[in-house]
Formats: C-alpha cells, sequence, structure tokens
C-alpha cells in the first residue's frame, strides 16, 4: 500500500472513533485544576481533535494487519442488566477491601494494561448494552426563583429543586463570587445596589481549591478540593516527590466542605468544616440536604493490611467504617466512589455516608434517586475494543443513602445531560461507535434499569452533541456535516416513537426551552462556505412535535462561546424572551464580550454588549429586579438598566 493510501486509511478510521477518557478535554482539565488553563481551553475545541488523532494513528498502525478479520456490522445496542444479588448491598470487611485492591494491581502487572483503562469502573462482564459519547445540553426542568422573592434569577439547574453550585450567586440583595487566588480562593460580598454596588466582605481560604459555592437559608457553602495534606506530605518527603506543591495539589486526595452563616454578609462567620477522601466530582442540595459525591483512588501499590487509612477512604480523618462500604463488582479496582449527606441546619457532622469500589463520573440526581455511570473500556486499543459504560442507581431520603440497581451498557454515556427519569423510568441517548461508523439512539429502562424500549439507528454515521428533555419528549443533535435534531416521544415507554427529525448545517451543542413551543440552540455553523463561528436557532416545535428552525444568526466565523462545556454561563429568561452568554474571539480573547440578547418577531436581537477583560469562562450574568449584573470574577461587576440596557 502507498503511503498516500495508507493516510487517507488512517485519516478515516481516526475520524469516528471516540477520545478515551484520559485524553478527553473535560478529563484533562480535572487533572490540571489548579492551575491557569487558559489558553488550552480556548483552543481545546479545535486542538483535541488534533490529539486524538495522533494518538489514535499509532493504535490503527499497529492493528493494521489485523484489521480485516475484526471487522463486522453494527451489533444491536440491547440492554442486559446484571443480576442485582442480595449481595450487592452486603457490607464488607477491610481484609476483603484489602484483597480486593491487591487484586488490582496485580492484575495490573500481569497485563498490557489494554482492559479496564479505567480503574474499576466495570460490573459484571455479562451485563451487555447500548451507548453514548460527548455532548452538552440542559433539561427543561429549571429551577423556579426563590421561593421568598420571584425578584433575581438562580442558577440554571438540570433538574427542578434540585440546587447546583456555581462560581457566582445571589440572594437578590447580595452577589457573592469566587475565583482562585495565588494560595487557595477568595469569595468576595458585594452589596448589590447597581452602579453604587460596593464589597462588603471577603472570604479567604488557603491550600484549596474551590469549585462550587451555595446559598440556603442564610448560609454560604463552600466544596472544593483541599491540597493540604499533599503540602504535608511534600513537605514531610520531599525526596518522593519530584515537582512542588504547584504540581502535587491538583492530585490531592480530599474535599472540603466549609459552611458559612451570612445572616450578617458583613460579617460571615464560620460554622464549619468538613472532609471526605478523594478528589472533588459534584454535589447537589435537596431538601436541606448538601449531597457531595468523590473519587478517591489508591495510588500505593504496598499497603499494609493493618492500616486501613491507606487504602479505606476516610471521612473527617475518620477511616469509613466497615459497614458502609460496598463491592459492586468482583474485579479488582483501586478507586471508590464517596457519597456524604449534611444537613444545612445543624452542618457540624455528615448525617451519612457511603463508598462503593468502582467510582463514578457523572450524576443524574432527582428528589429521590441518584444515578452514577462510569466509562470502561475492554481491548480499546484493539481494533474491534468496546466501550462501556456501568451504571449504578441509588435511592436516598432525608440524608440516608441505599443501594437500589445496577447494569450495565455497551458504548459510553459520557455526560449527565444525556439522563433523564420520567414516570420512573430512567432514559438516556447514546452514540455507538463501529468502525468507520456511528449510530445514535434512545433507551428506556425500568425501576430495576431493565430495558423497557428502544429507538435506534438515527444520525448515522454522526455522534450526540446535545440533548434536552421537556416532560414526555426527548431532544437531541447530531452532527457530522449537518445538524439533524430529533424528537422522540417517551410517553410509551416500550416503544419511544421518533416525531420529527430536521436537518441543518452546523450543530447545536446546547439546548435549552425557550418558553412555550420553542427550544433555544447555541452551537457552531460550518458549511461549504464557512469553516465555523457560533450561531443561535430558535427552533419552533408544532403538532405533533414537528420542529422547524423559525430563526437563525451567526456571529462571525472567529466566534466561540462555553455554552456546551457549562450550561451555568448561559443566562435565559424564558418569562422575559432574553438570554445571555459570553462570546469569545477564538485568535484574539481580549476582543471578547458578554452579550444579552432578546427574541422577538422571529428575529434575535443585541440589547446588550459588554466588552470583557479576557476570557469569558469565568463571566456570569444575573438578574436582580429591573438590574442585570454582568458578573466577572476576575475584574468588575458591571450593572445594566434592564428598560434600557443602558450601563448605570
Amino acid at each position: 500500500m502507498k503511503d498516500n493510501e495508507i493516510f487517507d486509511y488512517i485519516k478515516k478510521e481516526t475520524e469516528n472513533i471516540p477520545v478515551p477518557d484520559s485524553l478527553a478535554p473535560k478529563q484533562i482539565e480535572k487533572n490540571l485544576s489548579g492551575k491557569k488553563q487558559r489558553k488550552y481551553i480556548l483552543y481545546r475545541k479545535r486542538s483535541s481533535v488534533l490529539v486524538a488523532a495522533a494518538c489514535l494513528c499509532l493504535v490503527i498502525i499497529a492493528g493494521f494487519a489485523a484489521y480485516p478479520h475484526l471487522y463486522s456490522s453494527f451489533d444491536s445496542p440491547i440492554i442486559k442488566t446484571a443480576e442485582n444479588k442480595e449481595s450487592d448491598t452486603a457490607s464488607v470487611t477491610y481484609h476483603e477491601v484489602y484483597e480486593h485492591i491487591n487484586d488490582y494491581w496485580d492484575s495490573l502487572s500481569d497485563s498490557d494494561l489494554t482492559d479496564g483503562a479505567s480503574a474499576g469502573a466495570s460490573l459484571e462482564e455479562n451485563a451487555v448494552t447500548s451507548d453514548a459519547e460527548d455532548a452538552k445540553s440542559a433539561t427543561a426542568e429549571q429551577e423556579s426563583p426563590n421561593a421568598a422573592s420571584d425578584d433575581y434569577s438562580e442558577t440554571d439547574l438540570q433538574v427542578k429543586g434540585i440546587m447546583e453550585g456555581d462560581i457566582v450567586k445571589t440572594d437578590g440583595k447580595y452577589i457573592y463570587t469566587m475565583m482562585e487566588s495565588t494560595m487557595g480562593y477568595e469569595v468576595t460580598i458585594y452589596l448589590a445596589d447597581g452602579a453604587a454596588t460596593k464589597q462588603v466582605s471577603k472570604i479567604s481560604v488557603q491550600d484549596s481549591d474551590c469549585k462550587e459555592m451555595y446559598l440556603h437559608e442564610g448560609k454560604l457553602i463552600l466544596t472544593g478540593n483541599s491540597w493540604r495534606n499533599a503540602r504535608e506530605k511534600t513537605d514531610a518527603y520531599p525526596e518522593q516527590y519530584e515537582y512542588d506543591v504547584e504540581y502535587v495539589k491538583p492530585y490531592a486526595n480530599e474535599t472540603e466542605i466549609i459552611v458559612y452563616d451570612i445572616s450578617q454578609p458583613e460579617k460571615p462567620k464560620k460554622l464549619s468544616s468538613l472532609t471526605q477522601s478523594g478528589t472533588y466530582n459534584t454535589s447537589r442540595i435537596s431538601n436541606g440536604y448538601l449531597y457531595t459525591f468523590t473519587n478517591y483512588a489508591v495510588w500505593e501499590r504496598d499497603i499494609k493490611e493493618n492500616e486501613p487509612e491507606d487504602y479505606i477512604p476516610q471521612i473527617n480523618g475518620k477511616v469509613i467504617k466497615e459497614e458502609n462500604i460496598q463491592f459492586l463488582d468482583d474485579a479488582g479496582t483501586n478507586s471508590y466512589l464517596v457519597m456524604t449527606s449534611l444537613k444545612l441546619d445543624s452542618p457540624k457532622d455528615f448525617s451519612d455516608s457511603l463508598t462503593t469500589l468502582g467510582g463514578g463520573s457523572d450524576f443524574y440526581v432527582n428528589d429521590s434517586h441518584i444515578y452514577v455511570t462510569q466509562i470502561t473500556y475492554k481491548d480499546y486499543w484493539l481494533v474491534g475494543g468496546q466501550n462501556y459504560t456501568a451504571i449504578v442507581k441509588y435511592n436516598y431520603k432525608d440524608g440516608k443513602f441505599s443501594y437500589h440497581a445496577r447494569t450495565q451498557v455497551r458504548g459510553e454515556i459520557k455526560n449527565s445531560y444525556y439522563m433523564h427519569e420520567y414516570k420512573g423510568n430512567f432514559c438516556f441517548v447514546y452514540t455507538k461507535y463501529k468502525r468507520r461508523s456511528t449510530s445514535n439512539g434512545l433507551c428506556v429502562l425500568d425501576d430495576k434499569l431493565n430495558l423497557l424500549g428502544e429507538i435506534s439507528n438515527l444520525g448515522r454515521d454522526e455522534r450526540i452533541y446535545s440533548s434536552y428533555y421537556i416532560d414526555n419528549m426527548a431532544y437531541f443533535v447530531t452532527f457530522r456535516e449537518t445538524d439533524p435534531v430529533f424528537a422522540v416521544d417517551l410517553s410509551n415507554p416500550k416503544k419511544p416513537t421518533l416525531k420529527s427529525e430536521l436537518k441543518l448545517p452546523g450543530f447545536s451543542s446546547y439546548l435549552h426551552s425557550f418558553g412555550d413551543g420553542k427550544l433555544l440552540g447555541i452551537g457552531e455553523h460550518f458549511s461549504k462556505k464557512r469553516a465555523g463561528g457560533v450561531k443561535f436557532s430558535m427552533f419552533s416545535i408544532g403538532k405533533d412535535y414537528k420542529i422547524t428552525e423559525q430563526a437563525k444568526k451567526l456571529l462571525s466565523e472567529n466566534t466561540m462561546c462555553y455554552a456546551d462545556e457549562n450550561h451555568k454561563a448561559v443566562f435565559v429568561d424564558e418569562e422575559r424572551s432574553l438570554f445571555g452568554v459570553g462570546i469569545e474571539d477564538d485568535y484574539e480573547p481580549v476582543n471578547s464580550e458578554y452579550a444579552v440578547y432578546s427574541f422577538a418577531n422571529n428575529k434575535f436581537k443585541k440589547v446588550l454588549s459588554c466588552k470583557l477583560a479576557g476570557s469569558v469562562e469565568n463571566v456570569r450574568g444575573i438578574r436582580i429586579g429591573t438590574t442585570f449584573y454582568v458578573v466577572d470574577v476576575e475584574d468588575e461587576i458591571t450593572a445594566y438598566d434592564m428598560n434600557t440596557w443602558k450601563k448605570l
């Protein structure tokens, strides 16, 4: 075969093979948390594909001679649930955990590391199922304004009533911002008063990275990674560490939760500080409890059984009790998922904790269930290898956790916004990969995670970029050369029905309801004459859920935004037909702006343009009454009159 033919083959092969989770931008960013990554973040959309292609070229060349024997047609993405046993909920002893972790390290030393690349994430191998990839979206279940006042906006949520943290919060009178500092992070509290907005206090926390914060009934809750122990370990054993603490801190294996009394925001009072083992993943507030999820890994190979603190997660410095540890798999692993609950009325100690061996990546949480997914790779680096996603369902109520069911799906469910619960059934969209082809679909599982219904083979040779659920309807976008928008009716869980399919140039990587019968799409526009740039689409949902593009607006080709990477960065006011988002020039970030658009008479109209000093990723737009605030946590707060959209 000639060189150019080999190159063409490699190009085609790499085009649709998913990026390994360890190389995904999201995972790289997590690993490098705590360090400035602006240049990386700015260009990752275009560079990540090149990185993946470069890595996968080596894989394909190595397996080139074998590929004719390994090619096969698409497998039907049928879901088969792992048998749920009584032993699934049984607690284990420290001795069993010790043996489990040693089995993991022994299996790695005897293998070529091609199996189980995501430590301990698989469930039973006989539980085979469906798939999905890289998407960003939102759901229709938006949080209503605070019950005490309906005069200010809140953080955009995935599920109504389930609070999520962010870097900017308001209670209608004060604005709270969080940003990293040289030695940790700072929370600044401002009195929101239009042009007279002023700082009233500041909280500084050292040796920690705050990831998210909450406001709840006169309390400020901060959650994030602590590298305090990593610093102490580095100081005590400097010969064991090649790098200084700046490089150690992203791998600090402890999460810290700090609660402040802010009944007097000018004088915040610290109430408690709690810790749990593991790197911070995410958290939620539901019915007065904070639920925190961390991933804890044991990296030491030579652990001693009589020193459980070296291989068992800890809660507030104490090793988790045996009755709070569960196995969900017989295979060895070195990782845990650690879950805690904290009653915010009395935040002195955790109400409950549960840890399972196997870890967790993405979480869907409603008012009674927690769904945890984790991706594994089976012979991933071989042509013919498969990706799998484990799904574990937990019940929770009044701060108490209990295991419910589990399964495994063939492929990937790589983002929490793929997932949705409707009338007690679990739904998700997926992308199925097979050599040069891809296929997409939607599955519905029952309470025990058994398959109820499925619709498949949608958007062949494309992959999902966003999804959005409104009651019984699932909307999702796939893309390769066009942007098919699918509408699937979930009313009959045993027979999901495709109601509409709309094909457009480009893709929407963010979807959000925008009032009755409308769906807002934010993404990029690609065509033969255009290489990219931000695109706004307003989709109309007509009779029998038929979708049409009611209007569109294209910005310049070099523009980009972060709507697809963080739905909390988008301001949406359906009642006022407004949305706000940060827009960045891909080559000159100094030209960035926070823009607010209105939609009326089938047209997008820019009503506000606030120039920004740098990247838009740490900027939020919030509304208090008729005043709109553009909050740049690294620079300033700018106020505008929403009646005239003039700067105050």
